[in-house]
């Protein structure tokens, strides 16, 4: 008998073949050690100014040098990149789960449930999002940057989530996801067990760009948000 393979277990073997995409995952693994390991073999912290260098040029002791105030710009360059992939990677996966659930649940349900998200949807596509951010940017001072990342999620999930109800929409009227409707099962189950498994590559591409756009613009941003007076000492 031939054993029988998950869908989990297919797309990891899948995944495994994929040169570039073993590459890229290569190096978010390093940047991750980089980042969270790299300030422990330095003898400065990012909050330690260095009254006897200002403006130095990289030395055996700064290795990056230092800022006109004096910190180590190894350790601070460390600390944005935590807080960069770290906000990048929670964004990603926060906001392409509610895309997912939205977009799936509107286009397999239908009726007024589906009007009632797209309608809200469609409400957060018309607010633009960067005034949004800048409004709400002061409210952060002081409190914890999920906060950030909450709000950057809540505004970036709805593009993806009309494109998955309208895969929904089709892929409710395959014979499979008939016949499990047919045979009792929820809607809840039919979407996670049915609809969402065969989205998993539009989900999977989806979520790999959100981080790599939000790592990179939260990082370019670091200086200018709150994120490093917020968080605990």
């Amino acid at each position: 008998m031939t054993a029988t393979v998950s869908r989990g277990r297919l797309v990891m073997r899948r995944f495994l073949r994929k040169r570039l995409a073993m590459v890229g995952l290569v190096v978010i693994v390093l940047l991750y050690l980089l980042a969270f390991l790299g300030p422990l073999f330095s003898p400065w912290g990012y909050d330690d100014p260095d009254y006897e260098a200002f403006l130095s040029p990289p030395t055996t002791e700064h290795w990056f040098g230092t800022s006109q105030i004096g910190q180590d710009m190894f350790a601070q360059v460390m600390r944005g990149l935590q807080k960069s992939l770290t906000i990048g990677l929670l964004v990603g996966i926060i906001s392409t789960t509610v895309s997912a659930v939205v977009g799936a649940t509107a286009g397999y349900v239908g009726g007024l449930t589906n009007r009632i998200l797209m309608w809200v949807t469609d409400l957060l596509l018309v607010l633009p999002p960067f005034v949004i951010l800048a409004i709400a940017s002061p409210l952060f001072k002081g409190r914890t940057w999920l906060l950030l990342v909450l709000l950057l999620a809540a505004l970036n999930w709805m593009i993806t989530a009309r494109i998955i109800r309208g895969m929904a929409l089709t892929l409710r009227e395959r014979e499979y996801v008939k016949a499990a409707r047919f045979m009792g099962q929820s809607s809840w189950r039919v979407i996670t067990k049915h609809i969402l498994p065969n989205m998993a590559s539009l989900l999977i591409i989806d979520a790999t760009i959100n981080v790599r756009l939000l790592a990179v613009s939260s990082g370019r941003g670091l200086q200018r948000t709150p994120v490093r007076s917020a968080s605990p000492r």
